[in-house]
């Protein structure tokens, strides 16, 4: 649905300036295989950390320490976009954590992409 929104008002607007594209080229970005593969790849980490019971095991460890979500997040996006360096390490680490701890908080989802992005 939104491919096909993108799609319906991208073109008239690049017609409109006198700048003509392919749609083929258009959507050949839109579906990165690389990207797409790594969606994937962050999916299925996730799902192991869920059906492993680890997920729930770092949420215990984490919210016995006492700190407020927001620092523990904040916290383990920085070392881990420290750490590794790559943009979809740091989220794949960080979101499950981020939604166990404060589950439809959105609040602490953006201080994960802040935290994480800006050290990259």
């Amino acid at each position: 649905m939104a491919l096909g929104v993108a799609v319906v008002l991208w073109f008239p607007l690049l017609a409109l300036f006198n700048r003509r594209t392919s749609i083929f080229q258009f959507l050949k970005g839109a579906f990165d295989l690389k990207l797409n593969i790594d969606v994937i790849c962050i999916m299925i980490f996730i799902q192991i950390l869920t059906q492993t019971g680890f997920l729930h095991e770092i949420e215990s460890i984490l919210t016995s320490l006492g700190w407020m979500p927001e620092i523990i997040v904040a916290c383990l996006a920085f070392l881990t976009g420290m750490l590794t360096g790559l943009e979809q390490a740091y989220i794949a680490m960080t979101i499950p954590v981020a939604a166990m701890l404060a589950p439809g908080s959105l609040d602490i989802v953006a201080v994960t992409v802040v935290l994480g992005w800006r050290v990259i």
